[in-house]
């Protein structure tokens, strides 16, 4: 995964694509399997994320189209479905990304398959099919200090191009429930639990978007006043879905699983799948994948009778994050989620060791004369220190990038966290329950 990130990062300052380097990276891979050699590997590696990278830079779908529109607005008209759903601004606009299929270019049609940003009046739903009429541009840079660069954002998710549809009657939608089948019975899914987690709760919209941010990390519908005092606090990482959401739906399962008297290994295969469509059905953020792929490395080492290693799990789902997209590896998700687990799995276990010796009680002194209220009190002592460990081992993983990238540091995240997470596992423990119940 280091040797990855090095020839990405390389890569990214100078791209180099060319068909020499692509039979080079072959004749080392057959080296590879004839005489196997850790350098081999890791140069195998490190090289092929740099063509990879290199080769995404140069020669993406969005950069083609972006080439082929140029830099002054131009009047399109595409084709192509609805892949993320749409969000309605207060201006009546609906804004949603969608991955071409053909454009209509000066009484010229080209197929595609890039992706645009769409600023539309009408209302798609996702998966739609939609022929849009528009003006396609750049998508606005940044104007003042400190904002959020959209821009440079997409241009890492390789959509370089956003198109603006003035009117209603400029679109139409050619056909319903259209795009990737899985994507699409997560999403009706994620309606679904939605609506079965807020019954009852019609006249309480700000508790209905609460838990839908907890539960399903539905963090766009949760109001700004609510979720400022979480980020100010640093436990904004509630609404995120991560380790804590995706290890609670696994630990419920293998509970059912226990019940249902399956054994370890159609568990862990029932089990898997399942987690990995919870992803899904969370919108597919950095953390809810990392975490699958986590959650599904380890329980892929019972399914194989195989001893699992928390850093070598770590390890793999950032390789295969970066296998799907070398991008990722420079977005802000994808370095606070490694950074924050790998900050828990390096710090917290020294930490939590270091503050039970500061109140356990004389080793030599044997355990059974203490007396039951200096059992309890040593337990409970014993469970704060654990979790002030993860929360302190967290923290310290994720304040470099947090200052970096928010100019922000929340030392009272510590104290908070004790609180917010158990109360954050039982409301996703409760709404979890409901659903499997619903």
């Amino acid at each position: 995964a280091l040797i990855a990130s090095i020839g990405i990062t390389l890569a990214d300052f100078l791209p180099f694509s060319s068909l020499v380097l692509l039979w080079v990276l072959a004749i080392v891979a057959i080296g590879v399997l004839i005489w196997p050699s850790s350098i081999l590997t890791h140069a195998l590696v490190g090289t092929g994320f740099f063509w990879l990278h290199s080769f995404h830079l140069q020669n993406s779908p969005g950069l083609r189209l972006a080439a082929q529109l140029g830099g002054a607005p131009r009047a399109i008209s595409a084709t192509g479905a609805v892949i993320s759903e749409p969000k309605i601004a207060s201006n009546g606009f609906s804004n949603f990304l969608l991955r071409l299929e053909s454009i209509d270019l000066e009484r010229k049609h080209e197929l595609t398959a890039a992706i645009i940003m769409v600023r539309w009046r009408g209302i798609p739903e996702f998966g739609d099919d939609l022929k849009l009429f528009g003006i396609a541009g750049e998508v606005p840079s940044p104007r003042n200090p400190g904002e959020f660069d959209l821009r440079s954002y997409l241009a890492r998710r390789d959509i370089n191009r956003s198109l603006l549809v003035r009117y209603a009657e400029d679109g139409v939608v050619l056909q319903h429930s259209g795009g990737n089948p899985i994507l699409r019975a997560a999403h009706t899914s994620r309606g679904w639990m939605q609506a079965t987690l807020c019954r009852g709760l019609e006249d309480s919209p700000d508790v209905q978007n609460f838990i839908s941010g907890i539960a399903l990390g539905l963090r766009h519908q949760t109001p700004e006043d609510i979720e400022e005092p979480f980020q100010q606090t640093g436990t904004l990482h509630l609404f995120a879905v991560a380790g804590l959401h995706v290890g609670i739906v696994a630990r419920l399962l293998w509970m059912l699983a226990t019940v249902a008297r399956l054994s370890r290994k159609w568990a862990a295969g029932l089990i898997i799948p399942l987690v990995l469509f919870y992803a899904a059905v969370t919108g597919l953020h950095v953390s809810s994948v990392r975490a699958a792929m986590m959650c599904s490395i380890l329980l892929g080492g019972l399914f194989f009778e195989r001893k699992v290693f928390a850093f070598n799990s770590l390890a793999a789902a950032a390789f295969f994050l970066l296998c799907w997209d070398t991008n990722q590896f420079f977005t802000t998700g994808f370095q606070l989620s490694f950074a924050v687990v790998g900050g828990i799995l390096l710090l917290a276990e020294p930490l939590s060791r270091m503050m039970i010796r500061w109140g356990a009680p004389d080793p030599f002194l044997p355990r059974n004369l203490l007396s039951a209220p200096r059992r309890l009190i040593h337990v409970c002592f014993g469970w704060i220190c654990r979790g002030a460990s993860v929360s302190l081992a967290a923290w310290i993983g994720s304040l470099p990038l947090v200052w970096w990238y928010f100019n922000l540091a929340t030392p009272i995240s510590l104290i908070a966290n004790l609180v917010v997470v158990p109360l954050a596992f039982f409301i996703l423990a409760i709404g979890l329950l409901s659903l499997l119940t619903a």
